[in-house]
C-alpha cells in the first residue's frame, strides 16, 4: 500500500496535492494524518513557535513580520502546521490580531503577563479563518481573552482557562469525531453555534456557558466531570448524548431534547427547564434538581445514591434494581406519572412524594425518611421477600418525626404469607440521625408504633393476616431488648402498627420466697409423716 500511495502521490500535480491534503485535514478523510505525512513528510518543516509582540508601526495583521518577535511570522495556508506551528501571544502591544488569511496551528497560548486579546479576523467568518491541532488553547494571563474568528477543531484538545477567561464567539466546527475539552479553573464562554460529528467534555473548576442566538447542531455528545456547564439556548448540548459523571449542568429554563442522559455523578440543576429524552434516563449517581420528562423510563441499575429534589413529569415508571433512591420533592412526583418497581438490592427512599403506585418486590427495599420521616406513595404492592427498614430515633416521639411512617394514598395489596413473608428490618439511630441507640426506649415498657397508613384499605391477597404474613428482624436495633416485636392491623383496616411487649420476669426475691414456700411445705409434710410413724 505505501508503495501505491507514493506512485499516486508523484502523480499529482504541486495544486492538486495541495487541494488532497487541504480535504483531508478539514476532515473529509479519516485517515488525514496518516496518509498527509506519508505524502509530503520530506518537506515538512520544524517546529516553530512564534510570539506575538505587536512592536512596529503598521496594522495588526498575522502576515505582518514586525507584529512578531524576530520579524518572522507564522506560515498561512501551511497544513502542516497543525502539527508544528504553536502561537504565543504576549505582551501589551497591538492587543486586536487580525487573522488575515488561513492559519494551521498547533497551539495557541496567551503568555502570562499578557493583556487582554480580542482575535479578530478578516473577511467572511464562515471561511474556516483558524484550524487548530491537538495543542488547543491556554490562557495563562489573568485578563480575559476573546476568539471571533471561525475555529476548526482539527484535532481532539483541550482549552485550558488557567488563569483567566476565554470567550469564543465565532463558529466551532468538531469535526472528525474530535473531543474538545474545556478545562481550569476560570470560565469559558462560546456564543457561536457548535456543528460537527465530534463532542464537548468539561473538567476542571471553572464554568463553561454555552450561549448565543445560533442553534448548536454537533452530534457526539456532552461529557461533564467537575465544573460547571450553564446553558443559555435550548439547543446547546446539541443532539448527542449526554453523560454527568460530576460537577454541575445549571439547564435554565430552557427545554431540551436529547439523544441520551446517564448520570453517574454530579447535579442536574435548573430554574423552569427540563430535560426530554428519547431513551430511558440511565440514573446511578448523584442529584436532579431540574424537571425530568418526557415519554420515557428511568431506570437505577448500580450501586451509588439518586436524589431527585424536584418533581418530575417521564411517564414510563422507573426501576430500581440497585443502589438507593431518595426522593425529596416538596411538590408533584419525584417519580413522574408512572409506577415504581423496587427489586434485588434496591431501595426507595426518602421524605418525598411518588404519585404512582410501587411495587416491593423480593429482596427490594423501601424506608420512610432519610433517615426518620414521612414518604407517601400513591399505592402499595409488597410482595414476600420485600423488605421495609423502620428506624426509630425516639420511642416517645411522634409517627414522622420519632420513627418512620409510610404513607400510602390508596391502596395495600401485601402478597406474602407464613412461608413467604414480607420483611420488617427495625433500625435504631440517635437523635442526631446517626446509626446508635434510639432516644426514650424503655425495654420494659410497652410500645405501639404505626408505621403505615393508608387511605383506601389493607389487602391481605397472599392468604396470611398482619401476624403471619410478617418477619421482623431486629439485627439493627442496638438497643437493649428483651421483649417481642409483632405487628398488627388497626381496628379500621387502615394502618399497621409495629408493637413491643417485653417479657416478665419475676423478681428474684419473689422467685426465691417462693421456692422457699414450696421447700417448707415439702418439709413440713415429710416430718408430718415422720411422726405418724
Amino acid at each position: 500500500m505505501p508503495v501505491m500511495l507514493k506512485r499516486e502521490v508523484s502523480s499529482f500535480k504541486q495544486n492538486e496535492a495541495a487541494l488532497f491534503l487541504k480535504s483531508l485535514i478539514l476532515g473529509r478523510h479519516r485517515a488525514a494524518l496518516l496518509i498527509a505525512g506519508m505524502m509530503v513528510a520530506p518537506t515538512l518543516t520544524p517546529a516553530a513557535t512564534f510570539t506575538w509582540d505587536g512592536h512596529g508601526n503598521g496594522n495588526s495583521a498575522w502576515r505582518r513580520a514586525r507584529n512578531w518577535v524576530g520579524n518572522t511570522q507564522p506560515p498561512a495556508n501551511f497544513y502542516f502546521g497543525l502539527l508544528n506551528t504553536d502561537i504565543i501571544l504576549s505582551g501589551n502591544q497591538k492587543t486586536t490580531p487580525v487573522l488575515d488569511r488561513r492559519y494551521y496551528i498547533h497551539s495557541l497560548t496567551i503568555a502570562a503577563g499578557a493583556a487582554s486579546f480580542t482575535l479578530n479576523y478578516q473577511g467572511n467568518i464562515n471561511n474556516n479563518n483558524l484550524l487548530l491541532g491537538s495543542g488547543g488553547i491556554v490562557n495563562n494571563s489573568v485578563n480575559s481573552q476573546t476568539l471571533r474568528p471561525d475555529i476548526t477543531i482539527s484535532q481532539s484538545q483541550t482549552w485550558n482557562a488557567n488563569a483567566g477567561n476565554i470567550t469564543a464567539s465565532g463558529p466551532l466546527h468538531l469535526v472528525n469525531n474530535n473531543n474538545l475539552n474545556f478545562s481550569g479553573s476560570f470560565n469559558t464562554t462560546v456564543t457561536g453555534s457548535i456543528q460537527g460529528a465530534g463532542s464537548l467534555s468539561k473538567n476542571g473548576s471553572g464554568t463553561l456557558t454555552l450561549s448565543g442566538t445560533s442553534a448548536n447542531s454537533f452530534s457526539g455528545g456532552v461529557t461533564i466531570n467537575d465544573g460547571t456547564v450553564t446553558l443559555g439556548k435550548a439547543s446547546s448540548l446539541g443532539s448527542g448524548p449526554l453523560t454527568v459523571n460530576g460537577g454541575t449542568l445549571n439547564i435554565g429554563n430552557y427545554n431540551l431534547n436529547l439523544g441520551s442522559m446517564t448520570l453517574s455523578g454530579g447535579t442536574i440543576s435548573g430554574a423552569g427547564g427540563s430535560v426530554a429524552g428519547s431513551t430511558p434516563y440511565q440514573l446511578q449517581a448523584g442529584t436532579v434538581s431540574g424537571t425530568l420528562g418526557g415519554s420515557v423510563a428511568a431506570i437505577k441499575s448500580t450501586p451509588g445514591n439518586v436524589f431527585l429534589t424536584s418533581a418530575n413529569t417521564y411517564t414510563e415508571g422507573t426501576q430500581v434494581n440497585d443502589g438507593q433512591l431518595i426522593v425529596a420533592n416538596s411538590s408533584g412526583s419525584a417519580t413522574g406519572s408512572g409506577p415504581v418497581s423496587v427489586n434485588n438490592s434496591g431501595v426507595v427512599m426518602g421524605i418525598g412524594a411518588i404519585g404512582g403506585w410501587v411495587t416491593n418486590g423480593p429482596g427490594g427495599t423501601i424506608s420512610a425518611g432519610y433517615e426518620i420521616g414521612t414518604l407517601n406513595i400513591g399505592g402499595l404492592v409488597w410482595f414476600g421477600g420485600g423488605i421495609n427498614r423502620w428506624d426509630l430515633s425516639d420511642a416517645s416521639g411522634a409517627a414522622g418525626t420519632g420513627w418512620d411512617l409510610l404513607r400510602v394514598n390508596g391502596n395495600l395489596m401485601l402478597l406474602a404469607s407464613s412461608g413467604n413473608p414480607a420483611i420488617i428490618d427495625v433500625t435504631s439511630f440517635t437523635l442526631a440521625g446517626t446509626r446508635g441507640l434510639a432516644a426514650n426506649f424503655d425495654p420494659t415498657q410497652n410500645y405501639l408504633w404505626t408505621f403505615l397508613e393508608t387511605t383506601g384499605g389493607i389487602t391481605f391477597a397472599g392468604g396470611g393476616d398482619a401476624t403471619s404474613s410478617f418477619t421482623i428482624v431486629t439485627g439493627n436495633f442496638m438497643n437493649a431488648h428483651g421483649g417481642q416485636f409483632a405487628v398488627e392491623l388497626s381496628g379500621d383496616g387502615q394502618q399497621l402498627n409495629l408493637t413491643y411487649t417485653p417479657i416478665v420476669v419475676p423478681e428474684p426475691s419473689r422467685v426465691v420466697l417462693l421456692g422457699l414456700g414450696l421447700f417448707s411445705l415439702v418439709y413440713i409434710k415429710r416430718i408430718k409423716r415422720i411422726w405418724q410413724t
